[in-house]
């Protein structure tokens, strides 16, 4: 009696470690389900907005830093492909155009293919062991090569996170869109309440999928943000803002479809 009595609350203590673990790997997006039912979308707009007082306060303390404004053509840029994230990181610090970035693209496009032609018609002879030697010893010891301040590189790791962000806002946003889409596109009979809850919840993986590719991608640069700011003694709290504020425009999001979906 008391072994099987054992075993039951053996049972019950794991069912209850599993429910506890479910609650806190799905409450972000329970705290989002909540925010929708309390939150107009208006309202949500409002919250996102504020959102991002969260860094631009913490900046205050850094007037070297600032939030970056990245504008819906150097965006849309990126996602086709005409300039890459280190362009448009360079863009938004000013220190090239979008449209330098573009045409300085396509020229290293167009010369790709000539430069492998011509390295395969041309094969320079291998060079021996007292020619590699000499052209060592001709070489400066130090590397010549000057390396970015900690101040630029700092800004350039904030530039990616926001790229980040306003890349991840712009693929959900395109999902929802191509979601009202098919939804719509199905026949009067299908679109039943069950239809639509099915419907939703296999869009629902992907935009899951996308926001933990956003979020690999997001801790990559804060981890190298974190490190560059201790090695130019920054105060760390930065790295806290940045994180929280991307964390709840998350949430904010996920609430403002919600909350579609519920009207």
């Amino acid at each position: 009696m008391k072994k099987t009595l054992k075993v039951v609350l053996i049972i019950l203590l794991v069912l209850l470690l599993l429910c506890i673990s479910l609650f806190v790997w799905q409450r972000k997006n329970i705290s989002a389900l909540y925010g929708a039912v309390k939150y107009s979308q208006e309202d949500i707009s409002t919250l996102i907005a504020d959102n991002e007082k969260i860094v631009s306060e913490a900046l205050e303390e850094y007037p070297e830093f600032e939030i970056p404004d990245i504008s819906e053509s150097e965006m849309e840029a990126l996602e086709e492909g005409k300039i890459t994230q280190d362009d448009l990181v360079e863009i938004v610090l000013g220190k090239t155009s979008l449209e330098e970035a573009i045409e300085k693209k396509e020229e290293t496009t167009k010369a790709e293919p000539e430069q492998n032609a011509d390295s395969k018609e041309t094969q320079p002879p291998a060079k021996t062991s007292e020619q590699t030697s000499e052209k060592t010893s001709e070489q400066p010891s130090e590397q010549t090569t000057p390396s970015k301040s900690g101040d630029e590189e700092i800004s350039a790791l904030i530039a990616k996170i926001y790229i980040l962000k306003q890349s991840y806002g712009n693929k959900l946003d395109a999902l929802v869109q191509q979601t009202r889409s098919e939804y719509w596109a199905m026949p009067k009979e299908q679109r039943k309440d069950i239809s639509k809850q099915k419907f939703v919840t296999t869009k629902a993986s992907q935009a899951l999928a996308l926001e933990k590719e956003c979020d690999a991608k997001v801790e990559e640069v804060i981890s190298e943000l974190t490190s560059v700011l201790k090695a130019n003694n920054k105060d760390l709290s930065l790295v806290d803002s940045i994180r929280k504020a991307y964390d709840n425009e998350k949430q904010l999001k996920k609430s403002y479809y919600i909350s579609e979906y519920l009207d």
